[in-house]
């Protein structure tokens, strides 16, 4: 694809102010995290439409909430090693593509079978954009700013899904659930000129064997990027860190509108509760941001995660009798999505640039099966006869173990820095 228009300095080094031209970028990394966030919960605002008007059952409404979350494990591995190769520009542009027709398609489902295809083909746009997005906001942020540029972009994710939610809630007092689908795919598709233009390639970034005899080029990617053994252990933490916690946050994403439902409120209603959950979600992200500049940010993410959890369990405990869901939901959108920043920030640390949209692309990817694991599980739990209260509080394991994955890692980052 053509090269952007846009005139970018040629990197915002770590030990230099970053311009406005980086923050345009930044911006838009937001806007496009805002994207995937509507795409990703547009199934969980539809879902009550969806079983309602073909009788889909817990389970199979549970495959349903998690083929998009496979695709988008799919997508961001290989995605993640295309953007390697190829830049995070064409990449980027691309996966917005895939969006728009998986949303298109998602639209005009005739059944489950075709819903299901498109959701998987939607997933696969949605994961080479988180994989892209993540690494624009660290590639064009200098070392200052860097985990509050990453976490803002972050933030971009509920911040659409709220906005979204409010959009939802309205077609589904008036309409059906395939106008938000349409929504999606119009928004994505108007979003992609304003990336063409103005998302230049990342600074610094070289296709690969083209390093050599460029100064600036090896001090930015390395010439000979290698996997060494402590960066492998490092890849499997941040991995099992997103994976346990995704795993208990999509369980509240994608099942608090049919629980709510189940318990004698609207559609409308179920959705504006889930709004709220992931405009809390923005300022768990912007909170991050914020304190993490500050330092001790391994700290600051194992508390939310802490707080994940007790949140979790909350909304479970609350959820048959009404009293505390909202303030449950609010929280719980806080600390979840704030860990998800800060464990974003330390999948960026963790791989040279050289290798970051792979290795970004593995710890997204392989920990996207969290998420795609959570509806599935949550969906035989309940089918099973299990409770709601019981069912929450078993999901809400993932965030406690995603802390004990931390601190692990926490710990083999004191030895290599002592080595």
């Amino acid at each position: 694809m053509a090269a952007s228009t846009v005139a970018v300095p040629a990197a915002a080094a770590d030990d230099q102010p970053m311009r406005l031209a980086h923050w345009v970028v930044i911006a838009l990394a937001v806007v496009l995290m805002g994207f995937d966030g509507f795409d990703v919960l547009s199934i969980s605002f539809a879902s009550p439409g969806i079983s309602k008007e073909w009788g889909v059952a817990f389970a199979g409404l549970g495959w349903i909430l998690s083929l998009e979350l496979f695709g988008m494990a799919v997508g961001a591995l290989a995605w993640g090693a295309l953007a390697d190769r190829i830049g995070r520009r064409p990449t980027l542009l691309s996966c917005l593509l895939v969006m728009t027709f998986g949303m298109i398609g998602a639209a005009h489902s005739e059944g489950i079978a075709m819903l299901a295809v498109t959701r998987v083909v939607t997933g696969l746009g949605i994961g080479g954009v988180l994989v892209c997005a993540n690494s624009i906001a660290a590639e064009f942020a200098d070392a200052r700013r860097r985990t509050l540029c990453i976490a803002l972009a972050g933030a971009g994710y509920p911040l659409g899904a709220a906005l979204g939610g409010f959009a939802a809630s309205a077609m589904l007092a008036s309409g059906g659930w395939r106008h938000i689908f349409n929504l999606g795919a119009l928004l994505t598709l108007l979003v992609w000129p304003l990336v063409y233009w103005l998302v230049p390639e990342s600074p610094g970034w070289r296709p690969r064997g083209e390093t050599a005899g460029d100064p600036a080029a090896v001090a930015a990617q390395g010439e000979a990027p290698a996997w060494t053994r402590t960066l492998a252990w490092a890849t499997v933490l941040v991995t099992a860190i997103y994976f346990f916690h995704v795993f208990s946050f999509y369980f509240l994403l994608k099942w608090i509108p049919r629980i709510m439902t189940l318990e004698g409120a609207s559609s409308a209603q179920a959705a504006r509760v889930l709004t709220w959950a992931t405009l809390g979600g923005v300022g768990g992200g912007v909170t991050l941001g914020l304190l993490a500049g500050r330092g001790r940010p391994f700290v600051l993410t194992a508390v939310l995660l802490v707080v994940s959890a007790a949140s979790v369990i909350a909304f479970g405990a609350t959820a048959q009798t009404g009293q505390g869901l909202f303030i449950a939901c609010l929280l719980g959108g806080f600390a979840c999505n704030g860990a998800i920043l800060g464990i974003y920030a330390l999948i960026a640390a963790t791989f040279p640039q050289s290798l970051r949209g792979t290795g970004t692309g593995i710890a997204i990817g392989i920990g996207r099966l969290g998420a795609v694991a959570a509806p599935v599980v949550a969906g035989y739990l309940l089918q099973g006869g299990l409770g709601v209260p019981a069912v929450a509080a078993w999901m809400a394991c993932g965030s406690i173990a995603a802390t004990f994955a931390l601190f692990a890692l926490k710990q083999l980052t004191s030895l290599e820095t002592a080595a």
